[in-house]
């Protein structure tokens, strides 16, 4: 047995060489121990070897199951909350610093071009939203101007001026998808709406759709139903009113409904006649507007309008189709 170093004393470091955690001298002096002595040589043997698993299989193995259960948790939990850390962040970016792109005619506007060079002034119109970016984007004579909409802050305004200098003469602009401007005309957004719901065939219903939509038709008239006679020309949209109209205003609706069907016409490649079927107090009226009715209610062709914005507005204005309807859609 070693005389240098007494058995307590290497019993105490034991634990600690069974781990690896002594240093070279302090394990070359334990194994000339252990090589001696064969009592701490069976303490540092019982040491190194596993304790036995008692529990039934099953039983290991169901905490097995719940360790790795408990794991795949914390891992999906930390997983969510990361995640939604950074879909908070983003969203805190494009809500208050880069901002989101609007549509429509979310701003007003006010465009001047002067032969390639073009200014716009514009203003959110409504008081959520301050303007944080605007870009320009030309092809082919239009030029396409986006804007990003940030919420209010001190650094940033509901109000814009812009300056662009266009490589080629300057067709058309859009804001933020709406056409505004076109062959020297600035156009309103209702009349933007009518131009881009134009399309050539009255067979797409769809299509027809947004035409009436265009001309807030569903919003006053309520619930119809559509016939289409494409069999033969001269192609026919009919249009029946469920609910009863005011016979009060029999006159202005009259008035308003031959301009839609005008409006109707000259949107519509290939329609020549508009039929409403409607009651008033409770007497069923029909009211035909033909494409010769029309030209002659608009005071020309009504089939210039078709594919030009600036001859579409010139419609909407001389037709009134901007205040359709509004005098007597409120009587019950």
């Amino acid at each position: 047995m070693n005389n240098k170093i007494p058995c307590e004393m290497i019993r105490d470091l034991l634990p600690l060489y069974a781990d690896g955690l002594t240093g070279d001298v302090t394990n070359e002096a334990v194994r000339e121990h252990l090589a001696e002595c064969l009592d701490c040589a069976a303490i540092l043997a019982r040491m190194q070897t596993p304790e036995p698993e008692t529990r039934p299989a099953e039983a290991r193995e169901i905490d097995y199951l719940k360790k790795n259960r408990k794991r795949n948790r914390r891992i999906l939990a930390g997983s969510l909350l990361a995640a939604l850390l950074v879909a908070v962040l983003v969203l805190g970016i494009r809500t208050f610093v880069t901002g989101t792109e609007l549509y429509g005619p979310t701003v007003a506007s006010e465009v001047k071009v002067d032969g390639n060079h073009l200014t716009v002034n514009g203003t959110v119109v409504d008081s959520i939203h301050c303007i944080s970016k605007v870009s320009f984007r030309e092809e082919g004579g239009t030029v396409n101007i986006r804007t990003k909409a940030v919420l209010p802050g001190i650094y940033h305004s509901g109000s814009f001026k812009a300056e662009y200098d266009a490589a080629q003469p300057v067709q058309r602009i859009y804001l933020d998808g709406r056409l505004i401007w076109a062959g020297g005309t600035s156009i309103r957004p209702f009349a933007a709406e009518l131009f881009a719901s134009q399309h050539p065939y009255i067979g797409s219903m769809p299509d027809n759709r947004t035409t009436a939509n265009a001309l807030t038709l569903p919003m006053i008239l309520g619930e119809t139903e559509n016939e289409l006679e494409t069999a033969d020309e001269p192609y026919l949209w009919r249009i029946t009113v469920k609910r009863d109209l005011p016979d009060a205003y029999r006159e202005q609706i009259e008035t308003d409904l031959r301009s839609c069907g005008a409006a109707m016409i000259g949107c519509i490649g290939n329609l020549s006649e508009v039929e409403f079927i409607y009651t008033l107090d409770g007497q069923t009226q029909k009211l035909k507007i033909t494409e010769q009715d029309a030209s002659a209610l608009l005071g020309s062709d009504i089939k210039a309008c078709y594919g030009d914005p600036a001859a579409t507005q010139d419609m909407v204005l001389r037709l009134g189709l901007e205040r359709f309807g509004y005098s007597w859609n409120a009587e019950p």
